[in-house]
């Protein structure tokens, strides 16, 4: 009977212990993923001397992707930025302020407009993704996915008017971006 009892022990022991070294495979096969990732994200992050900041604020929570991919005004950056800190990203005011202007600088739709001369980017209403739409506008991710379920259900947009009809989304908001907008 004790043999029987050790055998099944020994063999439970050893799936367990298989299933943790799996497990265990998996986790560092994700974290090596995630590691490429970060390194590919910062690789498209402009020099400047606030870069090692971003890096180390912007990253804690979040990936870096989020912060290249993004296009906001000025005043939308120092309210994000501000956000992170009351979340719990650490800096002084000092190198909060130096990370702001870095995020301007590089990131934003303010700097893209007065340097170029141009308008700031344009997306296409019905082609781009929800994510696509959300970062170009400005709005939030709800608002885009809205606007592409709306696109799929009743066809592409073909003027502003019908942009209004979406219903559940920020039109305030939407429509201070609406010159980005191309049908």
């Amino acid at each position: 009977m004790m043999t029987r009892i050790s055998g099944w022990m020994a063999g439970a022991v050893l799936c367990c212990g298989i299933a943790f070294a799996a497990q265990d495979q998996s986790r560092s096969d994700q974290s090596k993923s995630d590691q490429a990732k970060a390194e590919q994200a910062k690789s498209k992050l402009p020099e400047g001397e606030a870069k090692p900041l971003v890096i180390r604020m912007c990253s804690k929570c979040h990936g870096l992707e989020s912060v290249v991919r993004k296009r906001m005004t000025a005043e939308r950056w120092e309210d994000v930025v501000d956000d992170m800190v009351s979340r719990g990203a650490k800096g002084t005011d000092d190198e909060v302020d130096q990370v702001i202007d870095y995020l301007v600088q590089n990131f934003s739709t303010d700097q893209a407009s007065s340097e170029a001369g141009a308008p700031a980017s344009r997306v296409r209403i019905n082609q781009a993704g929800a994510k696509d739409l959300a970062a170009a506008l400005e709005i939030s991710s709800e608002d885009g996915d809205a606007l592409v379920r709306y696109r799929e259900k009743n066809g592409n947009f073909k003027d502003w008017d019908q942009v209004k009809k979406v219903p559940g989304i920020d039109l305030k908001k939407l429509e201070e971006h609406k010159d980005r907008i191309e049908f």
